[in-house]
């Protein structure tokens, strides 16, 4: 194995990102690129990559802007799409690494919403599309006067910072995952006004457009999220007509399927999808 990393700077220009590459000893032809979740970063994959990286498969990820290693203010986005510009702009230089070579992108929670956002408007870039966990709606949604205040900061104080209500106890059953996040100094335990709305409304647009989804899908959800609701994301996918798509639900499980004890059943299920979905020769 290989391991690389280094910086690239944002689509617009204005921040560094932090980026990681493995690269198996024999390769298969397909490259992961694994797209992040909410306070978290890409060295919280160390469970993916060491189960499917033997399995030929090259694996990329790039920390969102204002996350991990990356430059920007933490936990925040000015608008939703910047995510997207990103993960655009890191795609094509990847393809470019890999001239070829089918790419598909593995997203958890907020980079499951990201990565369903990204397929929906560029599915002619990936090959295959795998969510964990996606956040298309918050299992307790912000209601009321903390709705309204946090609407009208995001107008006159986009960047005020805001606790992160994701605690390590409701990632997983696994010990050490839930005091490894909290402890992280390389998660973010903070989100702004500005990324809730623009969340926000990401969730209701990417929900309405699933029945333009056009790429084959695996939707791993966990039956015992504390965090995001998995029935509405039942609802995404029952929209989806397009084929070529497959939901598997873990009763039990906490929020990160990849982190949970049980989790060699998650990538044996992940594996034996995407051998069904091998590319023709």
């Amino acid at each position: 194995m290989a391991h690389s990393d280094g910086y690239r700077y944002s689509a617009d220009g204005k921040q560094k990102l932090f980026y990681q590459a493995w690269q198996p000893e024999q390769e298969n032809g397909r490259i992961f690129v694994v797209v992040h979740g909410k306070g978290e970063h890409s060295g919280r994959y160390d469970n993916l990559v060491d189960i499917m990286l033997p399995r030929g498969y090259v694996i990329y990820a790039e920390d969102h802007r204002g996350y991990g290693r990356s430059q920007g203010v933490r936990g925040h986005c000015e608008k939703f799409q910047d995510y997207i510009d990103d993960l655009h702009n890191f795609v094509d230089w990847v393809q470019q690494q890999h001239p070829g070579q089918e790419i598909i992108m593995i997203g958890h929670s907020l980079g499951g919403l990201i990565t369903l956002d990204f397929a929906l408007k560029y599915p002619e870039k990936l090959a295959a599309v795998v969510v964990s966990s996606p956040v298309l709606a918050q299992k307790t949604p912000v209601a009321g006067l903390e709705l309204w205040l946090v609407r009208k900061l995001s107008r006159i104080l986009p960047t005020f910072p805001i606790r992160n209500k994701t605690s390590g106890d409701s990632l997983s059953h696994e010990i050490g995952v839930d005091s490894g996040f909290d402890a992280d100094p390389l998660c973010t335990h903070r989100v702004t006004p500005r990324f809730f709305t623009e969340l926000t409304a990401a969730m209701v647009r990417t929900l309405n457009a699933a029945p333009n989804f056009t790429l084959p899908l695996l939707m791993l959800l966990a039956g015992d999220d504390k965090l995001v609701d998995p029935e509405v994301s039942r609802q995404f996918y029952d929209k989806v007509t397009f084929p070529h798509k497959k939901l598997i639900r873990y009763e039990g499980f906490y929020h990160e399927l990849f982190n949970e004890i049980d989790r060699l059943r998650v990538f044996d299920d992940l594996n034996n999808w995407l051998e069904q979905h091998k590319p023709e020769k």
